[in-house]
């Protein structure tokens, strides 16, 4: 007996003694003609070292082993997952990404998976059955029927969901059809689907950023009204005017004694001055209010957007900032003193005035 490549050599004679000797099992040898046996006598793949059942590394199975590994490509899928901790969590994260595309595409995505997974599925029962024909060892050819049996699960797979995915993907009389009625109608839908599930995913994801800068303007909006409430309960702790008697009508403003308009001063063409002059006039003491600027801030800025419209002439952007502030209605209107309250009306009583009749503002 002598070595050959690392491997026992061995004659007929001398491995029939061998398959009486237990303590030869794990033991390697190669016979005058090439083929590898282990020490119980049976034949072994030079590439694997399994053991050949047929008794030769020829490639040919017998029906049996080529079923067995027919069944371990079956359940590959899933039995690879719990092989390693690499493996589960690549395939979990797989699965959660497959069932992410689908909900952000609002189901649109579906059948292409279903295509996509009954095609790959048939590719591989083709391929593994041309190898396991053409295989030169049994190495070969059972790595050829794992391939056919994990081709089969695939494509197996892919017919069992083809219902769901064509429920999800809104496709007419899914409810009604048998699996492999679906699996053929998502075939059919996958093509126009890529294109839906671009447009439901843009979609969703401009939804979702335009929301949270909805939120982040609302929260700027509320800080600052807020802030401007703050200001304005600050700003009463010394009133200008009393407010009891601080009314703008047009009847006070005509019961107003002849010593209250000549004690003002002289108005300019302003439109915003002569909107303060009106305000101011109507108070019996108009001496208690030394400057327009001093008396609200929201106040001073609905008289600079008026200033804005008489410089440049009507614009339906500058009425509308100035109804934000002004109109009887709005938040921060209802949160100002009366005083404030009077002079923006007077205000906007002026912006109104300078709409043009064909404006639907």
């Amino acid at each position: 007996m002598t070595a050959v490549n690392g491997i026992n050599s061995i004659t007929l004679y001398e491995l029939q003694r061998l398959q009486t000797n237990s303590n030869a099992a794990n033991t390697l040898y190669q016979a005058e003609d090439g083929t590898i046996f282990n020490g119980n006598g049976y034949a072994v793949s030079a590439a694997s070292g399994e053991t050949c059942t047929d008794g030769k590394d020829d490639g040919k199975l017998t029906f049996m082993e080529g079923l067995k590994n027919f069944g371990k490509g079956l359940v590959s899928p899933i039995t690879n997952m719990f092989k390693s901790p690499k493996n589960f969590l690549v395939g979990a994260l797989t699965i959660a990404a497959g069932a992410g595309i689908i909900a952000l595409t609002g189901g649109a995505a579906a059948p292409i998976f279903v295509a996509a997974g009954a095609t790959m599925g048939t590719i591989q029962i083709g391929t593994g059955l041309y190898k396991a024909a053409t295989a030169t060892t049994d190495a070969e050819a059972k790595d050829a029927w794992q391939g056919v049996g994990s081709g089969t699960f695939a494509v197996a797979a892919s017919v069992a969901g083809a219902k769901s995915a064509a429920k999800a993907a809104h496709i007419e009389g899914a409810e009604n059809m048998t699996a492999l009625q679906a699996t053929k109608a998502c075939f059919k839908a996958a093509p126009g689907s890529v294109k839906t599930s671009f447009i439901n995913a843009g979609s969703k994801i401009s939804g979702f950023v335009s929301s949270k800068f909805a939120a982040k303007s609302t929260e700027l909006a509320t800080i600052e009204t807020k802030t401007s409430t703050s200001a304005n309960a600050t700003s009463e702790k010394a009133p200008i005017v009393d407010e009891t008697r601080f009314k703008v009508t047009s009847s006070d403003v005509k019961k107003l004694p002849p010593s209250a308009a000549e004690s003002t001063t002289p108005v300019s063409s302003n439109p915003t001055s002569k909107a303060l002059a009106q305000v101011v006039n109507s108070v019996d003491d108009a001496a208690n209010i030394t400057s327009a600027t001093a008396i609200d801030p929201n106040v001073v800025k609905a008289q600079s957007l008026l200033t804005q419209l008489e410089n440049e002439g009507f614009n339906t952007k500058t009425f509308y900032q100035i109804a934000k502030i002004a109109h009887p209605d709005s938040t921060i209107f209802k949160n100002l003193s009366s005083n404030a309250q009077a002079m923006l009306l007077e205000i906007m009583k002026q912006a109104t005035s300078m709409k043009p009749s064909h404006c639907s503002v």
